[in-house]
């Protein structure tokens, strides 16, 4: 029930900010089952979103060397690529 009532699945609507979300597929946390969910009521609703499954990464691929880790410099590089997009849309709406 607490897993439930957490989950992210369960407040995806329409109005939802573009969203971003990277996954291990390695991941045993989180199962890429549950990313895939997401993914499809992410697109359901209208939502802009992109999601990228890292190869050979677990649920805490950023944490260990961090400043070594090859995954961790894809996701830096992907999370600032992304804002600059959800930037850059911003300001074409003003």
């Amino acid at each position: 029930d607490q897993y439930d009532k957490h989950s992210p699945a369960l407040y995806v609507h329409s109005g939802c900010p573009s969203t971003l979300f990277m996954q291990g597929e390695h991941d045993i946390i989180t199962p890429v089952k549950s990313a895939l969910q997401l993914k499809k009521l992410l697109r359901d609703a209208g939502v802009p979103f992109k999601m990228y499954l890292l190869p050979q990464a677990d649920h805490a691929f950023d944490l260990i060397l961090p400043r070594m880790s090859p995954v961790a410099h894809t996701v830096y590089y992907t999370v600032e690529r992304f804002l600059a997009a959800m930037s850059y849309r911003e300001s074409k709406a003003i």
